[in-house]
Parts: C-alpha cells; sequence; structure tokens
C-alpha cells in the first residue's frame, strides 16, 4: 500500500474539478490511501467520497511565509508520504514538493500548459490546437505516478441526485424546472467573459420558461450587477450570502 498527497489549495473551482480524477484514482487503486491536502473551508467539497481518501485542510494564513511552510512541511512529513502529486504547481505548493524531493520521495507535478495556451492567444501566428482540459491534466499526474484511470466520476451522491430538502426553503419546489447555476465573475478579470455576452446568454435560456437560473457571487460589483439583471429576467435567483458555498 502506498500513501499518496494530493495537493490542490485553490480556487474553488479548479478544487472542485480534481473530485472526479480523485474519485475515479481511489476507485481503481483501492490498495493505496490518498490525502488531500487543501484549503479547510474547502472541506465539504470532500463528502460521500471512496473511504481511501481523506481530507486535510489548513488555514493558510496560520502556515505564512517560509517558516509556515517548513511548520507545514514537518506535519505532513510525519504522515510518511510515497508519492506527492502536486495539482496546483504555484510557488507554495512547489516549495512544498522539493522538501518532500529533497527528502527523497517521487513529486509529480501538474503541467499547465502555458506554452500552449500563449501560442493559442497571441495576436499573431496562433496555434488554433485543442488543448487538454483540467481533467485531463489531473489524470496525467496520476499516469505518471504509475496509476492511469479513466475517470467514471458520476457524482459525490453516486447513482442518486442528492437531498434538496435542506435548500428548498430558499429555492422551492424543483418538479419539472430546468435548475442552470451561474457563476459570471472571476478573481481576475482577464478570465471573466464579457458580461454583455453573458446576459445574452441569460436572454436565450431564460425564453424557456422551464429554467430558473441561480446566479453564484457575493461581491459588490457582483451585486449590484445581480440586482439589474433580476430585474429585468424574472427567473433568474440570487440569495447572496444565504447559501454558504464554504
Amino acid at each position: 500500500m502506498a500513501r499518496i498527497l494530493i495537493i490542490r489549495f485553490s480556487a474553488i473551482g479548479d478544487v472542485a474539478m480534481t473530485i472526479p480524477v480523485i474519485y475515479s484514482v481511489a476507485r481503481r487503486y483501492p490498495q493505496h490511501e490518498f490525502v488531500v491536502l487543501s484549503r479547510d473551508r474547502l472541506g465539504s467539497f470532500f463528502t460521500n467520497l471512496p473511504p481511501n481518501v481523506k481530507f486535510f485542510g489548513v488555514d493558510l494564513l496560520q502556515y505564512a511565509g517560509w517558516k509556515g511552510l517548513n511548520r507545514l512541511y514537518r506535519e505532513l512529513k510525519g504522515m510518511k508520504f510515497d508519492f506527492v502529486a502536486d495539482l496546483h504547481h504555484v510557488l507554495r505548493s512547489r516549495y512544498l514538493s522539493l522538501r518532500f524531493r529533497c527528502n527523497g520521495v517521487r513529486v509529480v507535478h501538474l503541467d499547465k500548459g502555458r506554452k500552449e495556451k500563449k501560442k493559442l492567444v497571441r495576436r499573431k501566428n496562433k496555434v488554433m490546437k485543442p488543448l487538454n482540459s483540467s481533467f485531463e491534466r489531473y489524470t496525467e499526474v496520476f499516469e505518471k505516478l504509475g496509476m492511469p484511470v479513466i475517470p467514471d466520476f458520476i457524482s459525490v451522491y453516486g447513482s442518486d441526485r442528492g437531498d434538496l430538502d435542506s435548500i428548498v426553503s430558499l429555492t422551492g419546489p424543483k418538479e419539472e424546472n430546468i435548475w442552470i447555476g451561474m457563476a459570471p465573475f472571476a478573481r481576475h478579470a482577464n478570465k471573466i467573459y464579457p458580461l454583455e455576452y453573458q446576459e445574452d446568454i441569460v436572454v436565450c435560456l431564460t425564453q424557456d420558461p422551464r429554467v430558473r437560473i441561480f446566479l453564484f457571487g457575493g461581491g459588490k460589483e457582483e451585486q449590484l450587477v445581480f440586482e439589474q439583471w433580476m430585474e429585468k429576467y424574472p427567473r433568474l435567483v440570487w440569495y447572496g450570502r444565504k447559501l454558504d458555498m464554504e
């Protein structure tokens, strides 16, 4: 049996996209133990997963700077990992990976494909070549560790669709409606699809009377945009901070 440390600290969407791959790998290799290192507030994502997956959440503010990372490494070192799968490959995870590597632990990191992405978006001589998805890039990490897998993830609820009773007081009954979640904003401006185009999508979707669109986001800018949209399109729903994603 091997113990594998999986590192992915942020962002919420990127961490969520690791789940189908981690779930599939863990089911394919039940003899191994997988420990997911991430922000403690994201632990709710890792529920109903295979028994050989554990979540190790940390408050990164408590491990700030080199001294904090060294303290975190010492805690992780005591867990005696055989492999490290760095699914983030940023300064923080790279430093932890370096410490593990210097201690003889094999480390494989995510290939973000930055060169290919730059060729695709540059102004001249673009290379119009399809790029691997995040799911494929995560899967490649485990392949390099000798654990090839084809993701067969369905849901954290298995074959079920989850219990909506906990939110029905806010959302109302689903019945035959079509629910669509929409998160129009991102931390970095260049990751945001132009809002006027997103509004066009809203117009198109809400032409179907069965569609209800749930808006996700809680900042001041988001609130202003959402309030404007909801005045125009009554089938949009935003509960602000009433629905806590953490």
